[in-house]
């Protein structure tokens, strides 16, 4: 029995739940490459715990930078 066997995996609708967004952004959201789940087929997506900590990290920690953010950063690592 593989370590997959054991582990239980997460639908992206639970993932939209979790995340309070909808299914449509999630499976865009992997069409497009940002987040990272197993494909078990060309219409079955899943995400292990793993995959979803990640995610669930990045969405609660994720914080917008401005051009004034950027600049300063710039200007930072330039002096």
């Amino acid at each position: 029995m593989s370590a997959t066997d054991d582990e239980e995996f997460l639908t992206p609708a639970q993932v939209a739940e979790k995340l309070n967004i909808s299914k449509t952004t999630v499976l865009t959201k992997i069409h497009n490459g940002d987040w990272e789940c197993t494909k078990f087929s060309d219409r079955i997506y899943r995400f292990s715990a793993a995959q979803y900590e990640v995610i669930k990290m990045g969405t609660e920690y994720r914080k917008t930078r401005t051009n004034k953010t950027r600049l300063r950063a710039a200007l930072k690592a330039i002096s």
